[in-house]
């Protein structure tokens, strides 16, 4: 992953108390930390998706009252 993305890993060879000093890892923090996240995206749409659905829903609900309306007011 890190070969994929052109993030610096030598980082990972060494202990981790060490890991915040070095300019490899500050490299590879910056380009980690511009990333959006996968779950973020996914999760928009599927709200997306369930608004659709909902608002749907919700104007089958309407025609369906106006129907009602109409053929009561025929009886």
């Amino acid at each position: 992953m890190c070969m994929t993305l052109g993030v610096p890993d030598g980082f990972l060879v060494v202990d981790l108390e060490l890991w915040t000093i070095r300019d490899d890892y500050k490299a590879a923090e910056a380009i980690v930390n511009t990333l959006s996240v996968t779950n973020d995206h996914a999760e928009r749409g599927v709200a997306l998706i369930q608004d659709a659905v909902h608002s749907q829903d919700a104007s089958r609900a309407k025609h369906s009252y106006s129907m009602r309306c109409k053929s009561s007011r025929k009886a």
